[in-house]
């Protein structure tokens, strides 16, 4: 069972291949991505247990050195934050309210959804890790008014580096299904 992740953000595609092998060499882990991300950034997201996750993004970190643009270890990661990052779908049938959160960093977005979860009855409507955002993260989430709004306040804080990294943080209440269907 999957109860840990680690994540590395390189901005040299070569050094993350690289280092991305190391990883998988160093510890027993499940590899979870591993690709291009624009604008010419590559990352590398790992899951498995703490101690093995922890040693799998040491052995990245060490062939990374200056070309790392981001690391990230989370454990008691949330089930349906794996699904999303697996592209795995799960419907949702209501939606009151709905967080959004912008980011220039793959690994923020990551600890910013885990945050929210972890903090708020929200649950995540998508993650985008990259593709097709010009190498940004958006991490939508729908709950309560409330609930969504601690969840952007939790993601908030989670990121100590959100003055480089957060780019927008929205609530919109009362979604209209048009939009939300083009959403998810």
């Amino acid at each position: 069972m999957i109860n840990s992740i680690g994540l590395l953000e390189f901005k040299r595609i070569s050094t993350g291949i690289e280092a991305g092998n190391q990883m998988l060499k160093a510890a027993d882990v499940q590899l979870l991505k591993a690709r291009y991300i624009c604008p010419g950034k590559y990352i590398i997201l790992i899951a498995g247990d703490i101690s093995s996750v922890k040693s799998s993004v040491k052995a990245g970190v060490k062939i990374a050195q200056k070309d790392l643009l981001k690391e990230l270890v989370i454990s008691k990661v949330s089930k349906s934050l794996i699904d999303l990052i697996q592209n795995k779908k799960h419907k949702l049938d209501e939606f009151n309210a709905l967080g959004f959160l912008e980011y220039s960093s793959i690994a923020s977005g990551i600890i910013a959804a885990d945050a929210a979860l972890k903090a708020a009855e929200v649950e995540l409507v998508k993650i985008v890790l990259g593709m097709t955002t010009g190498g940004k993260s958006l991490i939508i989430f729908t709950g309560s008014i409330e609930a969504c709004k601690q969840g952007l306040n939790a993601a908030e804080s989670a990121n100590t580096d959100n003055n480089k990294y957060l780019l927008g943080k929205k609530l919109i209440s009362s979604p209209e299904k048009e939009l939300v269907d083009t959403l998810i």
